[in-house]
Order: structure tokens, then C-alpha cells, then sequence
């Protein structure tokens, strides 16, 4: 199942081929998520993806946002705390991004507003129609059950490293560039987001992707 779907995905998305080659990549991914969901984690990251097999963190990135784009294996979800309640907001659509309101104290944020990119954080969860998916990791003869308690410090560090990755860096690595040199976008929803409300907004300030 993984295999299957992991390999539908490289067919639609240029770059997960050229830059991340199946062979090499798809036993990587599949040992990360084992561990992750040996330690119960929901979420992925591309920061502990990259520390766990010594990958350049920028490469790490566009491969999450590789895999995180049209209903992919990973959805983006976007985590803000308040500046000015402290509430933390978990916002899981780019539209509410583009007209955030707080939900605790109704403060309205702009994207135009760098401490704001900086501050929204982006975690991965596997796709909610990948729950077959999951439960096929589970089942694969190397994940062992008794496992997922045995290190709650390491557990802990999961959630650590969701704090890491902001908006404003990974629109920054969302772009890839083909054999000629063209560039192009990665992640369709993080480019929709910077063509119709960063880069209008900036009036060109940011590189044109």
C-alpha cells in the first residue's frame, strides 16, 4: 500500500523524481514513519527527517512540500500563537491564512506582516484518507508495538522540532527549477498563497517565484 501510493505520487511530481530518487528515498521515508509512529507522533517533520538521515535541511523541506501537495501523502497544517492572547490557533486552510482571525480574542494578523510568516508554523500530518496507509506501516513485520513508550524523551524532542519550521522560511524553499532552468513552484497551495496575497502585498519585495 505505501509502495503503491508513494509511487502515484513520484509519477505526478517532476522534482520528487529528479532530485529524490524512488530507490533511495522510499526505504528512508518508510523507516522515518515506522519510527515516528513508534513514538505515537501525529505529526512529521522535515527538520528530524533531515537530522535522522543526515539530508541538507532545504532539500528536506521541498520534500515534505513535494509530498504535501494535491492531496499527497501529508497535509500542511499551520500552528500561530497569538501575539496578542497567547491562544494558539491551528489553521488548517490556506484561505483562513489569508484572512486570519484569532479565535480567542477575534485579533485580525496579515500576511503582509513578516513577524507573522515568521511566526505561523507548519507541521505535516499523514492525509486522513491515509489511514490505511498507517495502520500498513504498523502491520509491516519491522514495527514493534512495545516500542512506542520505551523513550519519552525522545518523544518529546518530536514536538520540539515542530516549532522550527516557519511559513516565511518554507515559502522561501518552495520552488524548484527544471533542466533549463525554469523555475517553477512546489507545493501549489504555498504558491497560490504568495502569488495572490505575499507578493502583492510586498509590491515585488520577494523573489519573484
Amino acid at each position: 500500500m505505501f509502495y503503491t501510493k508513494l509511487c502515484s505520487i513520484y509519477d505526478e511530481k517532476d522534482i520528487l523524481k529528479r532530485e529524490f530518487p524512488f530507490d533511495e528515498f522510499h526505504p528512508l521515508l518508510r523507516k522515518f514513519l515506522m519510527d515516528e509512529l513508534k513514538l505515537n507522533a501525529d505529526h512529521f517533520s522535515p527538520y528530524r527527517f533531515a537530522s535522522y538521515f543526515g539530508i541538507d535541511l532545504k532539500q528536506s523541506i521541498k520534500f515534505f512540500l513535494a509530498l504535501s501537495d494535491n492531496q499527497g501523502l501529508f497535509n500542511k497544517i499551520y500552528k500561530y500563537q497569538c501575539s496578542n492572547c497567547e491562544e494558539l490557533n491551528i489553521i488548517t486552510d490556506e484561505e483562513d491564512l489569508k484572512n486570519f482571525i484569532c479565535h480567542e480574542c477575534l485579533e485580525p494578523e496579515s500576511l503582509e506582516n513578516q513577524n507573522f510568516l515568521d511566526e505561523v508554523k507548519i507541521i505535516f500530518e499523514l492525509n486522513e484518507e491515509e489511514n490505511e496507509l498507517k495502520n500498513s506501516l504498523k502491520a509491516h513485520p519491522f514495527f514493534d508495538k512495545h516500542t512506542s513508550n520505551r523513550n519519552k524523551s525522545k518523544e518529546g524532542d518530536v514536538n520540539l522540532y515542530f516549532d522550527h519550521l516557519s511559513l516565511g522560511q518554507t515559502l522561501e524553499e518552495n520552488e524548484q527549477k527544471d533542466s533549463e532552468g525554469n523555475v517553477y513552484p512546489i507545493n501549489s497551495d504555498l504558491a497560490e498563497l504568495e502569488r495572490e496575497v505575499i507578493k502583492p502585498l510586498t509590491k515585488g519585495l520577494r523573489k519573484d517565484a
